[in-house]
């Protein structure tokens, strides 16, 4: 199925390589004579296989796709994308203000108040530590008074706390506290570890009377509810059921469902929801310190002094370094860096600094954003887009094949191509909550225009020197 031009080059090559120690020259002897703009015969391939061929991948170009594939399949691999994709998700947010579509405006503040048991507040209000490990139970209490004072209805607390033996007055504290909360009709989450089988004592709350939820947490993914929630729920999903029981909406109810249905399926778990750290933090939720909660520490916010009757309350560790369920610092972790972004210089100086800067109890507060907002942005697996990217990569590459008019600006409709898709990814993020993988598909896609048209160049190099 060659040409009678590659006949004659690959007859003029036998003929060097085989022949020319019994026929010297005769390799040069081989000419062909044609009008300039004639077409070069060639019997043309036909049949169903010959298509079908023609749209396999070459050596090269399979090496390729099969690394990229195998690589797309690693889950580490895949949390290490995900974090620039969210910087420049943000990035995007920020130039086009893409977060009106689903978010409040700036002017209304978040449902969700986060309060940070944070170092300045352990100092300012003198709290010490039980065995040098554990938080004083009895601090806890306080807080939670005081929310009650203002009235909250529903209040996390993002502590397993099942260390009433090691400080048993504290605890009884804390029970009346709780009891007295209840009686209030103040619903409580209470923190809970559903592989270790850890959750509050029932010397503190009644299970009965309040839930405890799995604080367990995944990287960049939200947990959907195993078993129906047979067991235990994920901590910030007892946020939306504690919301339908104190205001029985069906669409949250709806909602419920579908999450609770969507962990039937295997196959869904490769599009399990992310935790879209591309949403300013100050949008998703409010944060105030303990010692501010409390007024024995400056500025005091003005959330204190409104009733927090419609708010959701999350009382969380705020950075200390005893901070963590099996290890000292385990509730800190490193900045994700579209976070970074959002903070502007001070969050950039703790990713350099290396600071773990970033805390279990504000990923439970995006998560509880999200939930409450039904704002589940689906990953679109990697697997899937290399594969299209190979095809259209084939796609493009035939057709420029078969118009050379066009050959000579296969730069810059690489260029374009490249330019239009990243837009895309970030728009269709934005208004379809889809996270469309940019860096392999788009590696993909360049490396077969790449080896398709580094093939084509030979050709035309060797008409050219017909």
């Amino acid at each position: 199925y060659k040409d009678v031009h590659e006949a004659l080059i690959d007859a003029c090559a036998f003929l060097k390589e085989t022949k020319n120690l019994a026929y010297p020259s005769t390799y040069l002897i081989p000419s062909l004579f044609r009008h300039p703009e004639s077409e070069l015969f060639r019997l043309e391939p036909f049949g169903i296989w010959h298509s079908i061929k023609s749209w396999l991948p070459t050596k090269k170009e399979a090496i390729y796709l099969t690394a990229f594939l195998t690589l797309s399949l690693i889950p580490p691999i895949q949390d290490l994308l995900i974090e620039p994709r969210l910087l420049l998700q943000a990035a995007y947010r920020q130039v086009t203000q893409g977060t009106q579509n689903y978010l409040p405006p700036a002017s209304q503040q978040s449902p969700i108040l986060l309060v940070q048991i944070d170092s300045k507040s352990l100092k300012q209000d003198k709290v010490k530590f039980i065995n040098e490990r554990y938080l004083n139970y009895s601090y806890l209490g306080k807080i939670i008074d005081k929310l009650v004072e203002r009235n909250a209805r529903v209040i996390g607390v993002d502590y397993i706390l099942d260390r009433d033996k090691e400080q048993p007055e504290n605890s009884q504290k804390l029970q009346r506290t709780v009891s007295k909360a209840i009686e209030q009709r103040t619903w409580f989450v209470w923190g809970a570890d559903e592989t270790e089988n850890y959750g509050v004592s029932p010397k503190i709350a009644n299970l009965n009377q309040s839930m405890s939820g799995d604080i367990t947490l995944y990287n960049w993914y939200v947990e959907l509810p195993k078993n129906n929630c047979s067991e235990t729920c994920p901590f910030p999903y007892d946020f939306l059921d504690s919301v339908i029981l104190k205001r029985d909406k069906d669409k949250e109810i709806d909602f419920l469902q579908k999450l609770r249905f969507s962990r039937i399926n295997h196959f869904l778990q490769w599009f399990q929801p992310i935790i879209d750290y591309s949403i300013p933090p100050k949008q998703a939720y409010q944060t105030i310190s303990a010692c501010e909660l409390l007024g024995s520490c400056t500025p005091t916010p003005r959330i204190i002094r409104e009733n927090l009757k419609s708010k959701i309350v999350i009382i969380a560790a705020g950075g200390y370094k005893q901070a963590g369920v099996d290890e000292k610092g385990e509730d800190n972790d490193f900045i994700p860096l579209p976070i970074a972004f959002w903070r502007g210089e001070k969050g950039w100086d703790d990713v350099f600094d290396g600071e773990r800067s970033f805390t279990g109890g504000e990923a439970h507060a995006y998560t509880t954003h999200h939930l409450l907002n039904q704002h589940l942005v689906i990953p679109i697996p990697n697997f899937f887009m290399v594969l299209i990217a190979a095809v259209l990569g084939k796609f493009i590459v035939k057709i420029l094949h078969n118009n050379p008019e066009i050959m000579g600006w296969e730069l810059m409709i690489i260029g374009i191509s490249s330019v239009v898709y990243i837009f895309v990814s970030l728009q269709i993020y934005v208004s379809f909550e889809l996270l469309v993988p940019i860096v392999f598909p788009f590696v993909v896609f360049g490396n077969y225009m790449r080896l398709g048209l580094k093939g084509g160049s030979k050709q035309r190099m060797i008409f050219g020197n017909g």
